[in-house]
């Protein structure tokens, strides 16, 4: 008796040596969306304020910075619609410099950047869950879980694509539906509650930021904006294994960064609607739980533990 994988009509098989082309659209998208949501956010928007100290200021770096990545978007997807082969920047390497570049890249990526990467990620979440349930483990815990944790999710994958897409897609719907939530609630809230919004913080600003040059300032906010931005070029390492690469690689691309801008730029909207220039620098790393406490109390606080944990894997 045949058994089928789950959506196994949907798999492309390959006409020749390769991987299932299991992954459509929706996933390819998440995937862009969901690798680049994470603790930058959250962490971020606080130490910009210091730094800038003028709305105007900030929510144009946000949305310049937010067009640099669909600029790089647009030549990556040119790139893996012409080689949508595993690998990712290794093939374009290989195919634009040779061999031993893209085989240094390949190693370095390999031994140091997403071993290190992912490892600071799964602690991170283990201490946004430990946070949330208001637990202290030990190190020696914190690293036991974070372990588990990994050696997990290479579970889901080993177990196939088409589950590693389902368990990706509902992460990144967790990440957008709590960032979605953060951008609107404050504004809800002010619906009956008119203090919840200031619309006078739109127009302060810091009296003393970290500088006064403004290109100093605005290259300071947008080193921090790129760092939150990062990673919505991890969809081309599964190129061989999306569907129709030449049309859903730039699909995917082009709209996941749209709607991270879109995000981004809405819940800093909200984050300074709540709280004045003064309250965000003095928040550094805090901002968003300051928010959400302000508007919801220690529930808040727990609030932000528990849904930004999801936001780190």
């Amino acid at each position: 008796m045949n058994h089928q994988p789950p959506a196994a009509a949907e798999v492309e098989t390959p006409t020749k040596a390769g991987l299932l082309r299991a992954l459509g659209l929706p996933t390819a998208m998440a995937i862009v969306v969901g690798n680049v949501i994470g603790s930058g956010i959250f962490l971020k928007p606080g130490e910009i304020a210091a730094g800038a100290g003028d709305f105007t200021l900030i929510i144009s770096v946000w949305v310049a910075g937010g067009v640099l990545c669909l600029l790089g978007a647009l030549c990556f997807a040119e790139l893996a619609a012409m080689l949508p082969h595993a690998g990712g920047m290794y093939v374009g390497l290989k195919e634009a410099y040779g061999k031993l570049p893209a085989f240094l890249f390949g190693w370095n990526d390999f031994f140091f950047n997403r071993p290190g990467s992912i490892a600071a990620l799964a602690v991170a979440f283990v201490g946004s869950l430990a946070q949330a349930a208001h637990w202290k483990p030990s190190a020696a815990t914190q690293v036991g879980l974070a372990m588990f944790l990994i050696l997990g999710l290479a579970w889901v994958n080993i177990m196939g694509v088409v589950w590693g897409g389902h368990v990706q897609n509902a992460t990144t719907l967790i990440k957008v539906g709590f960032l979605a939530l953060m951008a609107c609630v404050p504004f809800v809230m002010n619906l009956w509650q008119p203090d919840a919004v200031e619309m006078a913080n739109y127009s302060t600003s810091l009296v003393q930021p970290l500088t006064t040059s403004l290109s100093t300032r605005v290259g300071l906010v947008l080193l921090a904006v790129m760092w939150a931005y990062n990673g919505w070029h991890q969809v081309a390492p599964v190129a061989e294994e999306i569907r129709d690469p030449q049309r859903n690689i730039p699909k995917a691309l082009v709209f996941g960064v749209l709607l991270l801008i879109l995000l981004y730029v809405s819940v800093n909207v909200a984050y300074h609607g709540v709280l004045s220039m003064e309250e965000m620098s003095a928040a550094g790393q805090h901002a968003a739980e300051l928010m959400l406490g302000r508007l919801f109390g220690p529930v808040g606080i727990t609030l932000m533990a528990s849904c930004a944990a999801p936001s780190e894997p």
